[in-house]
């Protein structure tokens, strides 16, 4: 039985089958996947919305994951962010501090662990 999602994670990625499955992996555990592969839209999804985890992943084209993550800490510093990429990187290129660095095969178990399904995704409103 499928539970209605009441955590929400970005998922800023260029692999749309990677979003895909996580996705069906994350909703089977009540929480909702937004995915987008450009920095613009992901700007605006975190403006517009209130996600308790953006996910970025460290390698994307045309898209420099830290700095977009960064901007986004600014509109939302309640928010956890996560680099992630599934070629081996040293968490000494990737720790920035608030922004946590996890392995793709370990994301579908990381987000339930670290998001609270008892704060519902919701609009920004002023």
């Amino acid at each position: 039985m499928k539970s209605n999602p009441t955590a929400s994670v970005l998922v800023v990625d260029d692999d749309q089958r990677y979003v895909q499955t996580l996705r069906h992996a994350l909703d089977k555990r009540g929480i909702n996947v937004t995915g987008c592969t450009d920095r613009y839209r992901a700007m605006e999804f975190a403006a517009d919305r209130r996600f308790q985890m953006i996910v970025c992943d460290y390698f994307m084209p045309m898209i420099d994951s830290k700095s977009l993550l960064k901007k986004i800490q600014k509109l939302r510093p309640d928010c956890r962010l996560v680099l992630t990429s599934s070629y081996p990187i040293g968490t000494k290129q990737t720790n920035e501090g608030a922004i946590d660095f996890i392995d793709k095969s370990e994301l579908a178990g990381f987000i339930p662990r670290r998001v609270s399904l008892r704060r519902p995704a919701e609009k920004v409103t002023g």
